[in-house]
């Protein structure tokens, strides 16, 4: 599990425009951006 990292309002926008566009693919998302699946999970459900 990656622990999470400082990340810009723009930066977590395009990791929520790339996690929708690879059908909610929250693990492979949080592996590439280096963020934990929780924190994509809770920024796709905020939207």
């Amino acid at each position: 599990m990656t622990n999470g990292r400082k990340t810009t309002y723009k930066e977590r926008t395009d990791i929520v425009a790339f996690c929708i566009s690879n059908n909610d693919d929250y693990q492979a998302t949080a592996d590439k951006c280096k963020v934990s699946y929780q924190q994509v999970y809770t920024w796709v459900m905020k939207i």
